[in-house]
């Protein structure tokens, strides 16, 4: 692991800036520039990754609720979903999965995630 050289610095600092891009762009490139700068391992980078996804629904989910918007009938089967398929990578990923497990899922989600954004 290396540390964040003042070069990189603005980087880091100019994906967290944009607050309207930020729940896209910074979900999306999060885990690659932690690896690509090796700033962290794939175990680690998946857990901030994950931490910084939970927050951002949350807080999302609060500012709905802050409207005072009904909420939605399907958001509680999804929230249980969630939280289900959360605890279980989470097991999986820091117990039993090797980094190259991870990767290739990890890889597949990426290249997903990188067409949605340039096509929709």
């Amino acid at each position: 692991m290396r540390r964040i050289s003042l070069r990189q610095y603005p980087l880091a600092q100019g994906l967290a800036s944009f607050p309207v891009l930020q729940a896209q762009v910074a979900a999306f490139s999060l885990t690659p520039m932690l690896l690509f700068f090796q700033w962290s391992h794939i175990k680690t980078a998946a857990a901030i990754s994950a931490l910084f996804i939970l927050l951002n629904s949350l807080s999302g989910f609060l500012g709905y609720a802050i409207s005072r918007q009904p909420i939605p009938a399907i958001t509680w089967p999804l929230a249980i979903t969630v939280i289900f398929g959360g605890t279980l990578g989470s097991y999986l990923g820091s117990r039993h999965l090797t980094s190259r497990l991870i990767r290739m899922p990890l890889a597949a989600v990426l290249t997903i995630a990188g067409f949605k954004l340039i096509f929709t």
